[in-house]
């Protein structure tokens, strides 16, 4: 009898959990939709990659959008000046010096000591801050003169040939440019709400070692954007549908539609919008 009653205990306390947890959850989307949206951002595929297993797997209901975001780093030489082009590689940008990372709260040490001294700059714990991602903005005409420069240089090979064009067609335009721990501090500096959105991210210490052995001033690394997967809602979902199958890979036809990404009270993103830009004539 008591075993019993202990199993329905036990199980109802579990039901209970869930329900409130689920509960938690759905009134902490109700808030961040509620009222106007912090931003709205009108990406295209080269922002929002579908999954390349979505692609090939029918069976799978599911479906996110990654997110593709990039920064623009310090040109350290001619030889790794563009070798940062593809989306996701290097996350340590130019910006995110040593008075940056005073501002977010980490702690410099001597920038003339050996890198292998400088362990306890390296080794302070990610802290979260909040960053500022700039669309199709200043960050991504520098990259484009970046890319314009390289293949200048490199005109006579394939790869010059190429840098030009996939930084104008294929590679996101979706840039982390600054960072902060006040919203309001952030919005009034990027007021373009249609350009600017502000998410949460975490930051880590970095140090980059010169060929002398010396190590630059403290920098910081991007550890992480939130919420860097969109889910795709059901009613949302047929232009992403009609795509599947069709042998084309979102690694080499990119722009195939367009989503307006609304980022809510609690800066977290959600899409409110999808169109099929194949279709617009």
């Amino acid at each position: 009898m008591n075993v019993n009653w202990s199993r329905r205990h036990t199980l109802i306390t579990g039901l209970a959990l869930i329900v409130i947890v689920n509960a938690v959850a759905l009134a902490g989307v109700a808030y961040n939709r509620s009222g106007e949206a912090d931003s709205v951002l009108p990406l295209t595929e080269r922002e929002l990659q579908l999954p390349t297993v979505w692609n090939d797997n029918k069976e799978n209901s599911g479906l996110s959008l990654e997110m593709q975001w990039r920064v623009m780093p310090p040109a350290i030489n001619d030889l790794e000046k563009y070798s940062w082009r593809t989306d996701g590689y290097g996350r340590t940008p130019a910006w995110l010096n040593r008075i940056k990372m005073v501002e977010l709260g980490f702690e410099p040490r001597p920038s003339n000591r050996l890198v292998a001294e400088q362990g306890e700059f390296a080794h302070q714990l990610p802290r979260a801050v909040l960053l500022v991602l700039e669309f199709n903005g200043d960050a991504y005409r520098a990259a484009l003169a970046r890319a314009e420069e390289y293949s200048q240089k490199a005109k006579d090979t394939e790869d010059g040939q190429k840098a030009l064009e996939d930084e104008k067609t294929l590679h996101s335009r979706l840039f982390v440019v600054d960072a902060g721990l006040d919203h309001l501090v952030l919005r009034a500096k990027y007021p373009d709400r249609r350009r600017f959105a502000i998410m949460r991210g975490q930051v880590r210490p970095s140090l980059q070692a010169q060929l002398n052995g010396q190590a630059t001033d403290p920098t910081g690394f991007i550890d992480d954007v939130s919420a860097a997967a969109l889910n795709v809602p059901l009613d949302k979902r047929s232009v992403f549908d009609a795509l599947r199958g069709t042998g084309e890979s979102n690694i080499t036809v990119k722009g195939r539609y367009k989503v307006d990404v609304a980022f809510g009270q609690r800066l977290e993103p959600w899409i409110v919008k999808v169109e099929d830009r194949l279709a617009i004539k």
